[in-house]
């Protein structure tokens, strides 16, 4: 019996990792398999270049997970664990019908009092923060195989052509995405460890100021920090520029989308009804709903709904909360603040979009969407959230620095972090070229 059970995980696991490799973080990518190595051999040691610390977008993190005492834990899953494990994303704790139904337990927040929250009992971490193993691969394997490779090829470029060095002027400052801007800026939060690794890795390079970059909502997270957690005076000491790839500065239709048809965060092997529960309490989900306007995002039989009509939306879904989330992150993170240090605008154009879909209901049953509606952007964030990064230049009372915009025709909010045309932009701007 045993030997069978055995064998029966092992072939799950061989199932889970064909379907998750290249899944991870909502597609597949074209990115070298090797792992980082610090050698000498073929790196080009460039004395001019200075620190970068990265942030990623919606999902765009390794979380860290350690129960402490949990109550009314179903069978089997553990209401105590030794020490911490990583949770997000971890093929031994996504195996159907075994150990899957305790992971949707924990990735799932609450919403209480105004805030939104781990589960009682429950503490979630970055992995890595300040390293770089949270967001190079994305998920772990038995037998330590990494899969879901998400900055490796760009982290890997920037050693290989300019020396960096992982930890040191090479950093990442994942942070639980989970959450959202009211909950980043509380005492010992994310941003607060933010701020701090700015300052050590300030330290660590000689007193060289610091690039802030980050992808999709990671622009957003970075641009809100500069524009309201930390003084002028610090920023222009240890701030060399903010860069944004692909950020998303008004939000995207396709989160309401994917709130109303569930969405597998890009792994297959879960059902998108689970998720879509997950997705209506995640703080940066709310937080990534689109800027009030006119355009019609969702339709059903009964009526539409634009994105200035989110509590109507969530009220017939049966979802209130997520109505409370949008509003208290959108109150607590304005997207359109000025950081006030010098921009960088990297994105994508021309490339078709989804910012509209038809549905027989707002609960759909494994419902494909259909009169699609797509206007233009990255084919995830539509164009016009993408260009209020160029408009910082406009808020003269805000921003003192320059604001410098490149656009790339057919560069998709994915392929921006896998394209060599970007890696070569960006060590132009890390190494003062």
């Amino acid at each position: 019996m045993h030997a069978r059970l055995t064998i029966l995980v092992i072939f799950i696991l061989c199932v889970c990792c064909a379907q998750v490799q290249h899944g991870i973080f909502l597609g597949p990518h074209n990115l070298p398999k090797k792992h980082y190595q610090q050698t000498n051999k073929n790196i080009y040691d460039n004395p001019n270049r200075s620190p970068i610390i990265f942030s990623g977008g919606l999902s765009g993190g390794s979380l860290m997970f350690k129960k402490d005492n949990m109550k009314g834990e179903p069978f089997p899953c553990f209401s105590t664990t030794r020490n911490f494990y990583q949770g997000w994303i971890n093929l031994l704790e996504i195996i159907p019908k075994i150990s899957q139904p305790c992971f949707l337990l924990d990735i799932k927040p609450e919403f209480v009092n105004g805030t939104v929250r781990s589960r009682e009992g429950l503490t979630v971490i970055p992995k890595d923060f300040g390293g770089s193993e949270g967001v190079t691969y994305l998920g772990s394997a038995p037998l330590g195989k990494k899969i879901g490779p998400y900055m490796l090829g760009f982290f890997n470029f920037l050693i290989e052509n300019a020396g960096y060095k992982l930890g040191v002027d090479l950093r990442a400052a994942n942070y639980d995405w989970r959450l959202g801007p009211k909950e980043f800026a509380r005492p010992n939060g994310d941003y607060a460890n933010l701020k701090s690794l700015v300052e050590d890795t300030y330290l660590k390079n000689n007193n060289k100021k610091v690039h802030l970059m980050g992808h999709s909502m990671g622009g957003p997270y970075l641009q809100t920090f500069l524009a309201t957690f930390v003084s002028q005076e610090w920023k222009d000491r240890y701030i060399a520029s903010m860069i944004s790839l692909g950020g998303s500065f008004a939000g995207a239709p396709m989160t309401a989308i994917q709130m109303t048809a569930g969405t597998d965060f890009g792994v297959s092997i879960f059902d998108t009804g689970a998720l879509r529960g997950i997705i209506r309490n995640l703080g940066g989900a709310g937080w990534m709903l689109p800027s009030p306007n006119d355009d019609v995002m969702i339709m059903t039989a009964a009526r539409n709904y634009t994105s200035a009509q989110m509590k109507e939306l969530f009220h017939d879904m049966g979802s209130p909360d997520t109505y409370a989330i949008y509003k208290s992150e959108s109150e607590a993170g304005d997207k359109t603040k000025a950081p006030n240090v010098p921009v960088h605008c990297l994105y994508g154009v021309g490339t078709p979009t989804l910012t509209g879909a038809y549905f027989s209901s707002l609960n759909p049953d494994k419902e494909n969407a259909t009169r699609l509606i797509y206007k233009e952007g990255d084919q995830t964030v539509p164009l016009y959230s993408l260009t209020l990064c160029d408009d910082f230049a406009k808020k003269q009372d805000q921003q003192k620095y320059p604001v410098v915009v490149d656009r790339y025709r057919n560069v998709t909010h994915i392929s921006i972090i896998s394209d060599m045309i970007i890696f070569k932009r960006v060590l132009e701007i890390v190494t003062n070229k």
